[in-house]
């Protein structure tokens, strides 16, 4: 049985929301946006692009193969097809 969590379920949108929960800082303590939009487009974090902002949860960002899913750049292509 799965434990109920609401922030686990909330969603996240934007390269930089995503970066701050993934905790990718710059050196200046920033969230870096650029790292996260390059693991996005790449497929390294499981997300979905709505238009131009990426959209995910954090129960998505921390399931333990969300690597070995397909990656969100075909699934993209096939939403839009």
């Amino acid at each position: 049985m799965f434990d109920f969590d609401p922030h686990l379920d909330m969603p996240i949108r934007g390269a930089r929301a995503i970066a701050e929960a993934l905790r990718l800082y710059d050196e200046d303590g920033k969230p870096d946006s650029r790292a996260a939009y390059y693991g996005l487009e790449a497929g390294h974090y499981d997300a979905t692009k709505r238009g131009k902002k990426w959209e995910t949860t954090l129960r998505r960002l921390l399931a333990p193969h969300a690597a070995s899913r397909q990656g969100t750049a075909n699934a993209t292509k096939q939403e839009a097809a």
